[in-house]
C-alpha cells in the first residue's frame, strides 16, 4: 500500500522558541485566545466517522456465528455480523467522494518574531545544550586517563565544537578515506577541515568519545549503558521540544552497519539488510519523538502479557495518553489485545492485521472466494469498538482500528491487466487513513539516508522548516550552515590547532585564511568578543565590509576577517 507525505505543521514549543529567540520577554509572544479551545482533542476531529465514549454498546447488531470460537469472545466480545461490498463496474468521481484526511487543529501560539529569524545553530543548540557537552567533555577525558595517565586527552569544548562540526561537513563531502580531507594535494585537500584541526587530533578525539563512566554500573544487563546518558538526553530532549501531532506512526529503522557487534541484525526485506534495528515512533512530518534500539528478544525489560512488540509499542507511545492521538503501526505490533489497551488509555490506534491474529474474527467476515473481485470488502465492528476490515486489493489486507471503519469509501485507481487501462476501485476509510499517516517513520529514514555519517548526528531540519517563513533552507544548506557555525564557535573558543596537515617528505604552503563571509550566527554574537587584532603584514589586506572598498591590516578575532576600523561597527550589526 502506498504512503503519502504530509505537509509539516509547524508545532513547536513555547518555551524552545523563547530560548531559540534569545528572549525570555512575554512581547515576543502573542497568543490569540478566540482559536483555542480548552475541551478540544483529536477525537473531536473525527465527527461523521468516530464513534464519541459515550455511545451504547446498544447501537450494534450482535448476531454471533455460532461457530464463534472462545478466544474471540474474550478479545473483541461480541461482533456485529459481517458485510460485504463489491466494486461497481464503472465508478465516476460524482459516485464515490475521495475521503478527506481529518483536519488537524493544533492548540498553539502564534509567534510575532521581532528579532529576526532564526538560525539553524539556534535549533542544533537546543537539543545538544551545554549541560551535555560538558558531560561528554568530562566523560572523554576521564576515559582518557583510565587508559592511559601519562597521555591525557585534554578535550575542551571548543574542540568538541570543531569535532561536531568536522564530522557534519563529512556527511556532505564524502571521501572514500578519512585522511583525503587533511591532504597534500591541493586538489583533494578540505581546507574547511584542515585549517580547523589536524588530521592526529581528530582521530585523537574520535577514539575516546565516550558519553558514560566506565566503572560505574558494571553489573548492569543494559547492553547500551556506555551510551545511554546519551541516548536518554536525545529522547527527553525530543519528546520536550515540540507539540505531539495528531498523527503518529510507529516502524522499524536500520542503522546500516557491517562491523562485529551483538546487537547486529540481518533483516531481508530492508535495502541495508545488515546494521543496528531500531523502534521508532515519528509523527507525519518526519519528525522523530521516542525511538529504542533493539537489544535482543527480552529487550532489557520485564516480561508483559501483551508480547515483545506490543510491549515495545506501549513503550513508545508514553506521554500520548488521554488526548485521543492516532497511532498507526504495521502488522508486526498488531493484536486485539493491543488495540484494547491503546483505547483504555484514550489513544487511538490502525494496524493491519495478520491472518492468525484475527482469533475468530475470520468465521465472520466474508470468505476469500466470495471476494474474488478487486475493491470488495468485508468487516465487522465489536462492541468494544474495534472494526475489523478485509479488503482485496492485489490480495487480501486486514485491518484493525478502534477508530476507522469503512466509510466514508473513496476510490484509488488500479491498472487492469485484461482490459489495459485504469479503473477505479473502492477503498474503505480504514485502508486511506493508514495509507495517509503511516509512512512518517518512512520520511525519517530517506532524510537520514541522504547524508549518512558512521558517526551518527540526530537532524533538527525538520524543526527549522516548522519555524521558518517563506523559503527554509534545504537539507543540505541547514548542515552546512550548521557545520560552519560549529566550526568557527570553536575556534573563537580557542582550540589545539596543531600541525594543518599529516607529516610528509613534500612541504605545504601555508593556506590563506578562507575569503568566505563568516555564518550570520556568529558573526551578529557580540557576546563572543568580537575585537580588531592588529596584524604586521607587509601587504594590507581588502575591508570585508560590502560597503567599503578600503584595504587594512586589522582582523576580527572571532570572524577571521579583515575590517577597517569605522567599520567594525557596522559589520557585526
Amino acid at each position: 500500500m502506498d504512503r503519502r507525505k504530509r505537509t509539516i505543521p509547524r508545532i513547536f514549543s513555547d518555551d524552545v522558541l523563547a530560548a531559540a529567540l534569545g528572549s525570555d520577554s512575554e512581547d515576543n509572544l502573542i497568543s490569540d485566545d478566540s482559536d483555542l479551545d480548552e475541551d478540544w482533542s483529536p477525537q473531536n476531529q473525527l465527527k461523521e466517522y468516530v464513534e464519541t465514549e459515550s455511545s451504547s454498546d446498544e447501537e450494534y447488531s450482535c448476531n454471533t456465528s455460532s461457530a464463534l470460537s472462545e478466544s474471540l469472545a474474550n478479545s473483541i466480545d461480541q461482533p456485529s455480523t459481517s458485510k460485504v461490498t463489491s466494486t461497481p463496474k464503472s465508478i465516476t468521481k460524482g459516485q464515490l467522494s475521495k475521503a478527506q484526511a481529518p483536519t488537524t487543529r493544533e492548540k498553539r501560539l502564534h509567534y510575532q518574531r521581532s528579532s529576526g529569524n532564526i538560525e539553524p545553530i539556534d535549533i542544533f543548540s537546543h537539543y545538544f545544550t551545554d549541560q551535555l557537552l560538558d558531560d561528554i567533555v568530562y566523560q572523554s577525558n576521564l576515559y582518557a586517563i583510565q587508559q592511559s595517565i601519562d597521555t591525557p586527552l585534554g578535550l575542551t569544548k571548543g574542540e568538541l565544537f570543531i569535532f561536531l562540526g568536522i564530522n557534519i561537513v563529512m556527511t556532505y563531502i564524502r571521501y572514500s578515506r578519512l585522511r583525503m580531507y587533511w591532504s597534500s594535494n591541493t586538489c583533494l585537500r578540505c581546507n574547511l577541515i584542515a585549517n580547523a584541526m589536524s588530521v592526529n587530533r581528530f582521530e585523537r578525539i574520535r577514539r575516546f568519545l565516550h558519553f558514560a563512566d566506565n566503572t560505574e554500573n558494571t553489573e548492569s544487563t543494559d547492553r547500551l549503558k556506555k551510551m545511554r546518558p546519551f541516548l536518554d538526553a536525545m529522547n527527553s530532549t525530543f519528546k520536550s521540544a515540540v507539540t505531539p501531532e495528531e498523527f503518529h506512526s510507529v516502524d522499524e529503522m536500520m542503522i546500516p552497519f557491517t562491523g562485529g557487534s551483538s546487537l547486529k541484525q540481518y533483516i531481508r526485506s530492508k535495502p541495508k539488510k545488515w546494521g543496528y534495528k531500531v523502534w521508532v515512533r515519528s509523527g507525519v512530518s518526519g519528525y522523530v519523538y521516542d525511538f529504542e534500539i533493539y537489544q535482543g528478544a527480552n529487550g532489557n525489560r520485564p516480561e508483559k502479557e501483551l508480547g515483545l512488540c506490543a510491549d515495545v509499542l506501549m513503550c513508545l507511545c508514553l506521554g500520548l495518553e488521554g488526548k485521543y492521538h492516532k497511532v498507526f503501526f504495521d502488522n508486526l505490533f498488531t493484536t486485539m489485545e493491543l488495540l484494547k489497551t491503546l483505547r483504555e488509555k484514550k489513544i487511538l490506534s490502525t494496524g493491519t492485521l495478520r491472518k492468525n491474529r484475527l482469533l475468530g474474527a475470520e468465521n465472520i467476515l466474508a470468505e476469500d472466494k466470495s471476494m474474488k473481485r478487486r475493491g470488495e470488502f468485508s468487516y465487522t465492528t465489536s462492541q468494544c469498538d474495534v472494526t475489523v476490515v478485509k479488503w482485496n486489493d492485489n490480495s487480501f489486507v486486514h485491518t484493525a482500528s478502534t477508530f476507522a471503519g469503512v466509510e466514508p469509501l473513496s476510490y484509488v485507481e488500479r491498472w487492469d491487466k485484461k482490459e489495459k487501462v485504469k479503473v477505479n476501485v473502492t477503498r474503505p476509510f480504514a485502508i486511506e487513513i493508514y495509507n495517509q499517516h503511516m509512512g512518517g517513520v518512512d520520511l525519517t529514514d530517506f532524510l537520514v539516508s541522504c547524508y549518512r555519517h558512521n558517526l551518527k548526528q540526530k537532524k533538527c531540519w525538520v524543526i527549522y522548516r516548522w519555524l521558518e517563513e517563506g523559503s527554509p533552507l534545504d537539507l543540505l544548506a541547514f548542515r552546512s550552515s550548521v557545520a560552519t557555525a560549529l566550526i568557527g564557535k570553536g575556534l573563537s573558543l580557542g582550540s589545539k590547532k596543531g600541525r594543518s596537515c599529516p607529516s610528509s617528505s613534500q612541504a605545504v604552503p601555508p593556506a590563506k585564511l578562507s575569503r568566505l563571509q563568516p555564518p550570520a550566527a556568529l558573526r551578529k554574537n557580540l557576546s563572543l568578543g568580537h575585537f580588531p587584532e592588529n596584524k604586521e603584514q607587509k601587504n594590507a589586506s581588502r575591508c570585508r565590509s560590502m560597503a567599503c572598498t578600503k584595504r587594512c591590516r586589522y582582523m576580527c578575532g572571532v570572524c577571521q576577517v579583515y575590517l577597517c576600523p569605522e567599520c567594525f561597527a557596522d559589520y557585526h550589526q
